[in-house]
């Protein structure tokens, strides 16, 4: 019996990305069965086809990308779905790329396979030939292929980062249940990040404050939370004398080493980190 394919789209305030990933949507050469699509808060609201296989659902507020995500798994799973498809509104898959999931995820009897990503700046690129298929313990959210098997045994994803580290805390949780997650070998979407110079986590206070905050949050064991707490108190001091940073990407590290070791978390509250 073939399995029900319900692919998942999380979108916030990139209407133009999310109308490309739509148009490869409908283009795979193995189509899913239904497409939903999560609006996490976007200003305008985003749009999408009017098929009877498209779902928009819209949320009030910005969930975060956890939340953003569990809305969309849970109307797929509550749809019948035996397997999800996890995009985002940045995420590009190959045509082919659903094919090529599903017959790894049943050859192999995977819990979760991965696409192999391209990362690039809204350019169009070759996608080179087959490669080897091999397992991985670390897998990105962006087109991961996840039995609903897998889902009911580990659960969702964790909601309380808001942004950043969503897809290492759930590879560690596959990792530790057992759950076997392939990746393919050679590139099958393209991650399309919207610049080219550093990593946004490290040219915006509030990014960066997820950034450390989520990474301290789950260290372990206490002790090396608490040095990597005193670490981000360090880097704060140095902000302030460090050309283009300055006091609001200090007290973006302040804030997080204080929330993370308090168990502070989810959105921030902290409206002087706008940015």
């Amino acid at each position: 019996m073939e399995r029900r394919i319900a692919a998942t789209v999380l979108t916030f305030n990139n209407h133009h990305g999310l109308a490309e990933v739509m148009r490869r949507l409908n283009a795979q050469t193995r189509p899913p069965d239904q497409i939903i699509v999560v609006d996490n808060g976007s200003f305008p609201p985003a749009a999408c086809d009017q098929r009877p296989e498209v779902r928009l659902i819209r949320n009030e507020a910005n969930l975060g990308v956890g939340g953003g995500h569990n809305v969309a798994i849970r109307a797929a799973l509550d749809g019948g779905a035996d397997a999800v498809w996890i995009l985002e509104h940045d995420t590009f898959p190959d045509f082919d790329c659903l094919e090529r999931l599903l017959d790894v995820l049943d050859e192999m009897s995977a819990g979760a396979v991965a696409p192999d990503l391209a990362r690039n700046n809204w350019e169009r690129v070759t996608f080179p030939g087959t490669g080897d298929v091999h397992r991985t313990e670390r897998f990105t959210l962006n087109g991961l292929l996840i039995d609903r098997h897998v889902i009911e045994q580990c659960g969702l994803l964790n909601e309380h980062l808001f942004v950043g580290m969503e897809d290492w805390e759930y590879s560690s949780r596959l990792q530790a249940a057992g759950v076997s997650v392939f990746v393919l070998g050679t590139p099958a979407a393209i991650h399309a990040h919207r610049g080219v110079g550093r990593l946004p986590s490290w040219e915006s206070p509030s990014r960066l404050y997820y950034a450390a905050r989520n990474a301290i949050y789950l260290s372990a064991p206490a002790s090396r939370r608490r040095r990597m707490a005193g670490l981000e108190v360090a880097k704060g001091i140095v902000e302030c004398v460090r050309p283009r940073r300055g006091v609001r990407f200090a007290l973006a590290r302040w804030w997080a080493a204080c929330d993370a070791l308090y168990g502070r978390m989810g959105r921030r509250a902290h409206s002087g980190l706008s940015g």
